[in-house]
């Protein structure tokens, strides 16, 4: 049993429970409804299910991270690349092993998460052992 609240919602069917991740969010994020920010370990693979409030204040100088850390049991494998909706906009987003999740800015276009009201990301990726 991971030490996290324990989400009474599955957005996928799984023998093991949902966490509520939403204590790692970075500064200035929040969830965008009561447990809209979850994971769940399920064996050698880990869930994400994320529907993140952005703040319009929100910045970041280097990247523009969702996650600075996760919790050790919901970390990822290896480092990636997946794609996220931020607001009507697809965008690529980036994972580690040390379990921060980000979108890249591309200074060159002037983008920033905080040009979106809202993330929602859906992942499965291979699980680091805790």
């Amino acid at each position: 049993m991971i030490d996290l609240p324990v989400a009474t919602r599955q957005p996928y069917p799984s023998k093991n429970p949902w966490y509520d991740v939403s204590q790692y969010l970075a500064g200035g994020l929040t969830p965008y409804a009561d447990q809209s920010v979850i994971s769940c370990a399920d064996g050698n693979f880990v869930h994400y299910s994320f529907h993140i409030r952005i703040d319009r204040q929100f910045q970041d100088p280097d990247y523009v991270y969702l996650f600075r850390s996760m919790h050790p049991s919901l970390k990822v494998a290896a480092n990636g690349k997946a794609s996220g909706w931020f607001g009507s906009d697809v965008h690529g987003v980036e994972f580690g092993t040390h379990g921060w999740i980000a979108m890249p800015i591309w200074r060159s276009q002037g983008i920033t998460l905080a040009d979106y009201g809202m993330v929602f990301l859906n992942l499965t990726a291979a699980r680091s052992k805790p």
